[in-house]
């Protein structure tokens, strides 16, 4: 029998039981940047991430992730320890959030999608596409291979129907192949008769970029795949190219060994973490909600994603998950 609630309540427990230990958290974020419309909630503003890195200096102890891992196995946690991870590789990684970073002295790790490298990830083409919609009426049909997108509106609030059909889009591109994806977005630019281009605010760095956010000694350059796949869905093989190809990759960039890993969407599958370590990283980020703790694996670190909050009201969010 299902009871309501049993969930939640598994897991508040398991939160406080963890908490109880000396533990870390590892913040996650996207992008720091301006939303015109997030419905993915991937932006902090960056006026809310500056007052964010105060508070962090001001209650909490930055540390790095090779820090972290470092410390699982061989020593003490640092009291009120916190890792500030970005996922993505976006340009206000380095326009932003990295001059940021430097100001309050804050570490931080910066995950890249070597494919992405200069361009726009489909989803942020497809939420540009929707978002521009002056009215959704129509239903959409269409198919890629044996993938449908089958979509009908309903009611007749255009911001619902907006995000409704963004998470359709976006479940029928995560289940194409990262070969298929182009095409993808090519299908559905083409049901609504518009031109697809890319917009240079939103694209990821380049690879002279990557290059130069790497030089500053606060800032970690980790692997994020090449193609940012659900490896989940992946043959074990297409796993280990995604890992290794960008690992590769980024180290031919950079001149140095690439250590850390986060695992695209938060998708793994049971053989995911085992590729990893086989590839020598040293650990790899997750997107499953907790603090890490002695003992906790270090290719399945827990992250909290940071809330799009102001100072004092993310100093009371950070607080009840420190203490």
């Amino acid at each position: 029998m299902r009871v309501p609630g049993l969930k939640f309540m598994r897991s508040a427990v398991r939160w406080s039981s963890l908490a109880l230990q000396r533990h870390v958290l590892v913040l996650g974020y996207h992008r720091v940047a301006e939303a015109r419309w997030d419905p993915h909630n991937m932006c902090v503003s960056p006026d809310n991430f500056v007052e964010q890195l105060d508070v962090l200096r001001s209650i909490a102890n930055p540390i790095s992730l090779e820090r972290l891992v470092s410390s699982l196995g061989r020593e003490a946690l640092p009291l009120r320890g916190v890792v500030l991870t970005i996922d993505d590789g976006y340009l206000d990684s380095l326009t932003v959030a990295a001059p940021a970073l430097r100001r309050f002295g804050v570490p931080a790790t910066i995950f890249v999608s070597t494919g992405w490298m200069g361009r726009e990830f489909w989803w942020d083409k497809l939420k540009r596409l929707i978002q521009s919609r002056d009215s959704l009426d129509r239903p959409v049909e269409l198919s890629v291979g044996d993938q449908p997108l089958a979509w009908q509106p309903a009611g007749s609030d255009l911001e619902g129907k907006k995000v409704e059909l963004i998470r359709a889009a976006s479940d029928f591109m995560r289940r194409l192949a990262p070969d298929d994806q182009s095409e993808g977005v090519r299908a559905v630019f083409d049901w609504f008769e518009t031109e697809d281009r890319e917009d240079p605010e939103v694209r990821c760095m380049t690879t002279e970029e990557v290059s130069r956010l790497a030089l500053d000694d606060l800032i970690e350059v980790g692997s994020h795949t090449v193609s940012h796949p659900i490896l989940s869905r992946m043959k074990i093989e297409e796993q280990r190219h995604e890992l290794t190809a960008s690992k590769s990759e980024l180290e031919k960039i950079l001149g140095r060994p690439v250590k850390s890993f986060c695992y695209p969407s938060g998708s793994y599958s049971s053989d995911t973490p085992r590729i990893a370590e086989e590839t020598e990283y040293n650990c790899a980020c997750a997107a499953f909600s907790g603090p890490a703790v002695r003992g906790t694996n270090p290719y399945l670190l827990p992250r909290l994603w940071a809330p799009d909050l102001a100072g004092e009201p993310f100093r009371r969010w950070l607080r009840r998950r420190l203490w």
